[in-house]
């Protein structure tokens, strides 16, 4: 399987992390993507979603509504697990305070350059993809 996908409209960050692991099980992902409500407390989900999944990489910002196969969700988080077919290795860089902070972009694709060994822009975009995600 390619990617897994869940959700949880539970209330408490513990149960919330229980449903979806009882979800997605013992996928062998590399990569796990999600979509909070506003009302979960995004570092907190975070990081218990990091530690609660083997350290496997965890990327998510907050939402105004969640959406995952035929729902529409109000309060909830909705996630994706990718297994190895689709990623490989990922690399997460995270940009704070990109207003004020005039080289945060600059500090990411240098980050991602030493990284992968080559310029971003030389990267074969077949192979490679980003994501980019805006919280607030």
């Amino acid at each position: 399987m390619k990617v897994k996908t869940a959700f949880s409209t539970k209330k408490d960050i513990p149960e919330i992390i229980s449903d979806i692991k009882g979800q997605i099980g013992d996928f062998n992902s590399k990569l796990i993507q999600f979509h909070a409500s506003s009302s979960i407390n995004p570092e907190e989900i975070s990081k218990q979603m990091y530690s609660e999944f083997g350290n496997i990489p965890v990327i998510g910002c907050t939402t105004s509504g969640e959406i995952i196969s035929g729902y529409m969700l109000d309060n909830a988080i909705v996630v994706m697990a990718f297994g190895p077919e689709i990623i490989e290795d990922c690399k997460i860089e995270v940009l704070e305070n990109i207003k004020t902070n005039e080289i945060a972009v600059d500090n990411a694709f240098s980050s991602l350059k030493e990284y992968y060994g080559e310029e971003m822009a030389s990267l074969n975009p077949e192979k490679f993809v980003g994501i980019v995600l805006i919280d607030g």
